[in-house]
């Protein structure tokens, strides 16, 4: 495994998937976990995903003279070239970076608003995720909602909670739901994280017929891959008994 991920890298890879097609299926039937020890300009770093997740090393190497120079240059330009600005300093997803545009999401107006609060949104790195999940219960319209949404699920498909805190998050988007259209969305990230009770909130929307076709597909998706534990095998049954998908593929 640790000389596939170095030929990845090596390679110009970005990312790695911890899936079994990379690394085969050492242990059929119980979910694995890929972690990466390494070094961050020096200082040891480690991170750790889950089967089926996806593991990125990679993060803005701008040095932070550079950040401070898109900092005074974000603040004393307007028009276009602040949001020209605004769009490169979002792309180094860095704290300092994250802080400014956040500011300028809370004090400014207008078009200015409207582009940092989308900048934030859209931001590159988990850092963003508390604000962009509170935004989603505190928004003033529905548009900021609606891009407050999207960017949690966006930020929560990158895996860097446990999956019992990941299912949370998304028990916590799905009760924020205002419509079929946010239900799916939210649909589409919980079918990857391998825990019991996003299994259950899977099946618990299947009872909606407006998302009962992805509620089906994401409770497939966990099921499949769910270890079967004394402690998941009652949502298992209960998944078996609602999908009859699921029995034919466990024969097979």
């Amino acid at each position: 495994v640790t000389e596939k991920v170095k030929q990845m890298f090596a390679s110009g890879a970005l990312s790695v998937d911890a899936h079994n097609g990379n690394f085969g299926e050492p242990a059929p039937g119980k979910v694995k976990h890929l972690r990466v020890d390494y070094t961050d300009s020096g200082a040891p770093a480690s991170q750790t995903a889950q089967e089926g997740q996806t593991l990125r090393l990679t993060r803005a190497a701008v040095p932070d003279e550079i950040i401070t120079a898109l900092c005074d240059a974000l603040a004393a330009s307007d028009g276009e070239a602040k949001f020209a600005i605004l769009r490169v300093l979002t792309s180094t997803g860095t704290q300092k970076a994250f802080d400014t545009v956040l500011a300028l999401a809370g004090k400014s107006e207008g078009e200015t608003k409207d582009n940092a609060v989308r900048a934030v949104c859209d931001w590159p790195t988990v850092l963003a995720l508390p604000t962009v999940m509170d935004w989603t219960k505190t928004a003033p319209n529905d548009t900021v909602r609606v891009i407050a949404l999207r960017g949690s699920v966006r930020l929560l498909k990158i895996g860097q909670d446990t999956p019992e805190v990941l299912s949370q998050h998304y028990a916590t988007l799905m009760a924020l739901t205002a419509s079929p259209d946010d239900k799916k969305l939210v649909l589409s990230g919980l079918g990857k994280v391998l825990h019991a009770s996003a299994l259950t909130m899977a099946l618990d929307q299947m009872k909606d017929e407006n998302v009962k076709a992805e509620a089906v597909q994401a409770a497939i998706a966990i099921a499949k891959k769910l270890p079967a534990t004394p402690e998941n095998a009652s949502v298992i049954d209960r998944a078996k008994s609602l999908i009859p998908e699921l029995n034919v593929a466990e024969k097979k």
